[in-house]
């Protein structure tokens, strides 16, 4: 039996929730700027290949992972761009976590402002809605 060589060096991902979505991704990236994201994203389009892009990996159902393409791990961009504490607005990368953006709020925030949320009950992540 042949095996596809792009598969050889495969990595198997699943959800952090159910683990019901084994998925086998031909590559596994994992950039640290904006810059590497591009050039994984013109890497992967001239070779033909489809994304996926996960944070936390916390979607269920089996639609976050792609099947034999390359697969943009986002957990490393996680930094805070901007803040309007006036307004209320917080600019974060793709990969930031609830507990880094609400710790980034609560510096010079306004009394008034405050994160509402419930728990996905998966670690260090939150679902929130701000709200003045």
């Amino acid at each position: 039996m042949l095996l596809n060589a792009t598969l050889l060096n495969a990595t198997l991902l699943n959800d952090i929730h159910s683990a019901l979505n084994p998925t086998l991704v031909a590559r596994l990236e994992m950039p640290t700027t904006l810059e590497e994201l591009c050039a994984v994203v013109l890497r992967a389009n001239a070779q033909g290949m489809k994304i996926s892009i996960a944070g936390g990996k916390h979607s269920m159902g089996g639609q976050q992972f792609l099947s034999s393409g390359v697969h943009v791990d986002c957990t490393a961009l996680n930094r805070v761009l901007r803040k309007d504490c006036a307004l209320g607005l917080i600019e974060v990368e793709a990969g930031i976590m609830w507990p880094a953006i609400i710790a980034a709020t609560l510096t010079n925030a306004k009394p008034d402002w405050q994160l509402l949320g419930d728990s996905t009950k998966a670690d260090r992540r939150r679902r929130c809605n701000a709200r003045r």
